[in-house]
């Protein structure tokens, strides 16, 4: 055979392994960039995560150094509120991503940057249900400084509440602040409970508006007993 005759199924087989290799590429790249693709959206995922973490932890350090000193002996859980829808337009409640086995309790206050956020009604081992300040069962007693004292409850409707019992002779007037009394409150003295919107005569029918953001998922403090737990 001459080299003539031998370059002819040479080049052909060269050519043969050429087309293979291009073609495996083909085939492989779209694969490679979707692999791409996947690692670069896990590593975005792991970036916010991060960063959302840090958020809500800087978030609670925060709301821990407002309320430092003026807690009076309770211990603050802090952890993650969120509200949970309600067929009922009175009714008013959220979710605590706390619950027993970190020292929840039925009974116990909730307050927020704003002031006053609610009171723990069910506890589970790692979750609890808080009713609102706007909700027509919750109570608290309450004092306004230079006028008097008595007891406001939610509602009638959502963000809203009212003065239920007039424990001495006192006349409310918009702006009027009631702050929690302490005592054997579920709350430390001193916190804001709600503003007056109107005041009117006879004072029970005196329109009252809670802290802002009870709608909002947040960072909020339950106020414990027994050694301080934060989440």
């Amino acid at each position: 055979m001459s080299h003539r005759d031998a370059a002819g199924p040479a080049l052909l087989c060269w050519m043969l392994l050429i087309l293979i290799a291009t073609a495996a590429q083909r085939w492989a790249a779209p694969e490679s960039r979707d692999r791409r693709e996947a690692r670069g959206y896990e590593l975005l995922q792991e970036q916010f995560l991060i960063e959302e973490r840090a958020e809500r932890e800087a978030g609670r350090r925060e709301l821990l150094d407002l309320y430092q000193g003026v807690l009076d002996g309770f211990r603050p859980i802090v952890t993650r509120l969120r509200p949970l829808p309600d067929a009922s337009p009175q009714r008013h409640t959220a979710l605590l991503e706390a619950g027993a086995e970190e020292g929840v309790r039925p009974g116990q206050g909730v307050i927020g940057r704003a002031g006053v956020v609610g009171v723990v009604a069910e506890v589970e081992p790692h979750r609890a249900r808080i009713i609102l300040s706007d909700d027509p069962a919750f109570r608290v007693r309450f004092h306004i400084p230079g006028k008097g004292r008595g007891i406001a409850a939610g509602g009638p409707g959502r963000g809203e509440m009212r003065p239920v019992t007039r424990l001495d002779p006192f006349h409310l007037e918009s702006g009027d602040l009631l702050l929690t009394r302490g005592g054997s409150s579920p709350f430390p003295r001193s916190l804001v409970i709600a503003e007056v919107v109107e005041g009117r005569i006879p004072v029970e029918t005196t329109r009252l508006s809670p802290p802002p953001g009870l709608d909002d998922t947040q960072e909020v403090i339950v106020l414990g007993v027994g050694a301080a737990a934060v989440r």
